[in-house]
């Protein structure tokens, strides 16, 4: 199941995809302040059209998922243009499941 583990950083990485690289809590500090200066978090955030959220869900980080859950402008259900799937399918079917972040996806709307 190597299409959920994360890609190496590439060198057009958004500022929101390499914050979710960090330690989930270093991550979750630092996608705020990304969101506080303006960065979008439904953008995808490589040539790839990988999203934050989906990149959050991949990388098991529940901190800096719940950073870009709580911006009012988040799609919970956009579809991300490198698995062609939304962040909860992609937690559901992900070969290291996390019930907390499903959980999460779930309680902000996603379907």
């Amino acid at each position: 199941m190597a299409a959920f583990a994360p890609p190496p950083p590439g060198p057009r990485e958004s500022p929101l995809l390499a914050a979710i690289r960090l330690p989930d809590r270093r991550a979750a500090t630092k996608i705020k302040k990304l969101l506080k200066r303006g960065e979008d978090p439904n953008a995808p955030g490589d040539a790839r059209g990988r999203l934050p959220l989906c990149a959050c869900v991949q990388a098991g980080k529940l901190r800096a998922l719940q950073a870009l859950l709580k911006h009012p402008s988040i799609e919970v259900d956009k579809v991300d243009g490198a698995h062609h799937a939304n962040a909860f399918t992609l937690a559901v079917l992900a070969p290291s499941f996390r019930a907390p972040i499903a959980e999460a996806l779930l309680a902000s709307g996603a379907d």
